[in-house]
C-alpha cells in the first residue's frame, strides 16, 4: 500500500485481516498534520442525491461501527443532520428523491420549521431536509484505529519512506524509494495527491485536480447552543457561492465552518493561510449564525485530490492488472474508507465483491484492463 491516509490504512486494514503479507508506505508519518485525512472531524451523512451513495454511506455507517467494536474506540458522533439551500434552490429535491428511493427518513422543512428546531440559524429565505442518521467522524482517532489494527494483523509500516517509482513487471509490481527497491505480488496506489506524479510514471495521466481547502474555527465558549445534540451537522447548499460545512462544537475545538473551494492550488504544497478565504467564512458564519461567537480560534489547511466528475477511483490499473488504483477522494471521500478498503482487497485477490459503479477508469476513456 503506498499512502497511509485514511484510504490507505483502511486498505492495510482489510488486507491484513484476510491474513496478507502487507507493507504500508508512507513519505511523512501516520497522522502528519499535512495529510488530507487528518483534523479533528469529518462528515458522515447519507443526503446524496444519487441511491448509489446512499446505499454505500449506509454500509459505512455499519463499517465504522464494526470497527469501533473492534478496537474499543468511540470514532463517530451522531448529531443528526440539516442541508440548507435557498426557498428557489431545487437540490434538495434531488437528494430527498435519492432517500426516498433507498427507504431513508427525512424530514423537509421551510423556514419556519428550521427557525423552530434550530434557532441558531438566520432561516428567513431558506428551507432545508433534516435527516437523524449524521454524525461527526473524529478523523484524527479514525486514522489511528484503523493503522492500529492493520499493525495489529501484521503489516508492516515504512514511514518516512517515499515511493519515487513504480514499474510493473511479469505478474508483480517493483516500487523504489530513495535507497531501496522492493518487488510485491500486486501494489495500491492510496496516495491522494501524490496519485498524478506517481501514475503518471507508468503512463496513466488521470485528469486530477489538487486544492488547497481551509476550515476556520469560531469560539463556542461554554455555550451548549452550539453543541450536539442541540446543535446539528449543517450542509448549505448555496450553487456558485460555494459548498458550505458547519460541524457543532466537539472537543474543545469550537464551531468548525468551512467554503469549498476546489480550485487548482499554485502549490500544492504550500499550506499557508489564505486570509480572503478566512474573511469570506466569517462573513458567511456572520450570516448563517448571527449568535455564535465569531472569535477566529483555530484554521486548518488540507488538499483535496478531485476528479472532474467528483466521483472516486477505485480499479485495476488499465493495463497493469496488479496495481489497484484508490485515490482522488474529491472531498467527500473519508466517510466511506472501511468499504473502500475491503473493495481494494477484493481487488488485490483478484476478484470484485464489491460494485463500484461510478469508480472505474475507464468513465475518463481508458481501457480497462480485464485483468
Amino acid at each position: 500500500m503506498i499512502g497511509a491516509g485514511v484510504m490507505g490504512c483502511a486498505a492495510a486494514a482489510a488486507f491484513a485481516r484476510r491474513g496478507a503479507d502487507v507493507h504500508l508506505f508512507e513519505r511523512e508519518t501516520i497522522g502528519a498534520p499535512t495529510s488530507s485525512s487528518m483534523g479533528p472531524s469529518r462528515i458522515i451523512r447519507l443526503t446524496y442525491d444519487e441511491v448509489d451513495y446512499v446505499r454505500l454511506a449506509q454500509q459505512s455507517f455499519e463499517a465504522w461501527h464494526l470497527l469501533e467494536c473492534e478496537t474499543g474506540q468511540s470514532l463517530l458522533v451522531e448529531t443528526g443532520g440539516i442541508d440548507i439551500a435557498d426557498r428557489a434552490d431545487t437540490s434538495l429535491d434531488a437528494i430527498a428523491n435519492a432517500l426516498t428511493l433507498a427507504e431513508v427518513e427525512f424530514e423537509l422543512w421551510d423556514d419556519r420549521d428550521l427557525t423552530w428546531a434550530y434557532p441558531q440559524f438566520e432561516s428567513e429565505g431558506l428551507r432545508a431536509l433534516f435527516q437523524p442518521k449524521t454524525a461527526v467522524l473524529l478523523a484524527d482517532r479514525c486514522v489511528e484505529a484503523l493503522a492500529a489494527v492493520a499493525i495489529d494483523h501484521g503489516t508492516q509500516v515504512h514511514e518516512r519512506t517515499e515511493v519515487r517509482e513504480i514499474e510493473p513487471g511479469d505478474g508483480c509490481v517493483t516500487i523504489r524509494t530513495a535507497n531501496q527497491s522492493h518487488i510485491f505480488d500486486r501494489v495500491a496506489v492510496c496516495a491522494g495527491p501524490r496519485i498524478g506524479p506517481l501514475l503518471g510514471g507508468i503512463e496513466l495521466q488521470l485528469p486530477v485536480t489538487v486544492s488547497m481547502e481551509q476550515s476556520v474555527y469560531f469560539g463556542a465558549g461554554d455555550d451548549a447552543s452550539f453543541r450536539p445534540p442541540r446543535f446539528p451537522i449543517c450542509i448549505g447548499r448555496f450553487g456558485d457561492r460555494g459548498l458550505t460545512s458547519i460541524f457543532p462544537a466537539l472537543g474543545g475545538h469550537g464551531v468548525k465552518m468551512m467554503i469549498e473551494n476546489k480550485n487548482a492550488a499554485a502549490d500544492p504544497e504550500d499550506f499557508a493561510i489564505d486570509r480572503a478565504a478566512v474573511d469570506q467564512v466569517a462573513e458567511r458564519a456572520r450570516m448563517l449564525l448571527p449568535s455564535l461567537d465569531h472569535a477566529i480560534t483555530r484554521v486548518d489547511r488540507a488538499r483535496y485530490t478531485i476528479l472532474p466528475d467528483e466521483d472516486f477511483l477505485v480499479d485495476r490499473h488499465p493495463a497493469n492488472g496488479e496495481i489497484i488504483l484508490c485515490s482522488a477522494c474529491s472531498g467527500h471521500g473519508f466517510k466511506f474508507a472501511p468499504v473502500i478498503g475491503e473493495m481494494v482487497a477484493d481487488l488485490a485477490e483478484g476478484g470484485d465483491a464489491h460494485p463500484r459503479f461510478h469508480f472505474r477508469p475507464d468513465r475518463f476513456g481508458l481501457q480497462d484492463s480485464g485483468a
